[in-house]
């Protein structure tokens, strides 16, 4: 676990708690890495694994765009989609539309409707 400039990030950076003394309930630096390598390979594995469901619903995007929130820095995603929605004049893209249907639809189904009233009894 290190720092963009290659040096070793700081105990309360690798802590999941983000709090320092933490090796009684976390282990030592070193298992901390250890857990965070198992986690890179499981990722890595299951990637392999999804990759044909992956390519089949779309095309791999661009490696800038794969590699936009690699460092928490998603700037530029605001920027390309404010361009995009000037580009477009703020017309809101069909994919948008049916994911808001989808929602709208989920959140005022019965069950949703049942679900609420329940923890209004409760």
């Amino acid at each position: 676990m290190l720092e963009r400039d290659g040096t070793k990030r700081s105990p309360k950076a690798i802590a999941p708690t983000q709090t320092e003394s933490d090796q009684a309930a976390y282990g030592t630096r070193k298992a901390k890495c250890y857990g965070a390598d198992l986690q890179a390979a499981a990722w890595d594995a299951n990637v392999r694994v999804l990759m044909p469901l992956y390519v089949q619903l779309s095309e791999p995007r661009p490696k800038e765009w794969r590699e936009a929130g690699g460092f928490g820095e998603p700037s530029w995603v605001r920027a390309y989609i404010a361009q995009e929605q000037e580009r477009m004049a703020h017309v809101v893209h069909a994919d948008e539309r049916w994911a808001r249907r989808r929602l709208e639809q989920a959140a005022s189904s019965s069950l949703s409707y049942q679900m609420n009233a329940g923890l209004r009894r409760a």
